[in-house]
């Protein structure tokens, strides 16, 4: 950007609501900010990557730092992967269920992402996550009614982590709960198909195959 005679307008940097680290009685808004990474990958990565991103507003340039929560789209992502068990009845739970889940579905995100390009006093960080965030265990029994199937299994953490990780601590087991403060604060509305708490817009109409 600084080699360009003519910089961009608008620097769009994405990194993820895993830079709030995992506090599930916590609430976290665009004016938070981490206590301290403890040990977490995700939240010293996206960290880091934010503050190389705003380097674009030293040049002038408008930056915003989108972080984005989990994207459920039926096509891919986090959906995909879970389709299969959930489609067999074998859906689970992950422990309690109480880790929280602070989604957005792909429509939202792009709507909010035009939003970001047509309001020029938006700037800085933007939490791009539903205003109904869930726990796991509410995600869990949701998708399992969209798909028409029960969910009575509960996978024990540690079965993740023997598996998964560092990856289960860091993206399965997370309980960051995320609120779009600022895209509310700027108008946005978020568009469900009914005023429940929980909606899943994109996959309403999904049907496991046969």
């Amino acid at each position: 950007m600084k080699a360009q005679d003519k910089p961009p307008e608008l620097f769009i940097s994405v990194s993820a609501v895993g830079y709030y680290g995992t506090h599930n009685l916590k609430t976290f808004t665009e004016t938070d900010v981490p206590e301290s990474y403890n040990g977490s990958f995700s939240t010293a990565l996206c960290d880091a990557w934010e503050k190389e991103a705003f380097h674009g507003k030293a040049q002038g340039i408008r930056t915003v730092l989108l972080r984005i929560g989990p994207v459920l789209e039926q096509e891919g992502g986090m959906l995909a992967k879970l389709f299969p068990s959930f489609c067999l009845g074998l859906g689970s739970q992950i422990g309690d269920g109480q880790q929280w889940l602070s989604w957005i579905d792909k429509d939202n995100l792009i709507e909010l992402i035009l939003l970001i390009i047509r309001q020029e006093s938006l700037k800085r960080p933007v939490n791009a996550t539903s205003p109904n965030p869930m726990t796991n265990k509410e995600f869990s029994l949701a998708l399992a009614g969209v798909l028409s199937h029960s969910c009575f299994l509960k996978t024990p953490e540690f079965v993740f982590k023997i598996i998964f990780v560092q990856m289960a601590e860091e993206i399965m087991l997370n309980e960051e709960k995320v609120l779009p403060k600022k895209a509310v604060n700027y108008g946005f509305q978020f568009f469900l198909s009914n005023n429940s708490r929980i909606t899943f817009k994109n996959i309403s109409t999904i049907k496991c195959q046969e």
